[in-house]
């Protein structure tokens, strides 16, 4: 359970990691960049970080969703609160 709970909280961290640099790349101090880079080259990083952050955001999701403790599996199971922790 410690495990899962990591791993959600390592995926929520990347994240976010992964939403700063899709705004870097998008933002004004970059584009001053764009001098020594090509502009399809930063499109492809953008790109690739876009890719990249929806599919940690779906992992997020089914860990949440595959989350024996979820309130709503609980329910739907008739486990009385208190019996999981």
């Amino acid at each position: 359970m410690a495990d899962a709970r990591a791993a959600l909280e390592r995926s929520e961290m990347h994240l976010d990691a992964l939403q700063n640099r899709i705004d870097a790349l998008l933002g004004p101090v970059h584009r001053t960049r764009q001098l020594r880079r090509s502009a399809s080259a930063i499109e492809a990083d953008r790109k690739k970080a876009l890719a990249e952050y929806d599919r940690v955001k779906a992992e997020i999701e089914d860990r949440r969703r595959r989350s024996p403790t979820s309130k709503s599996r609980r329910a739907s199971a008739g486990v009385p609160p208190g019996w999981l922790r």
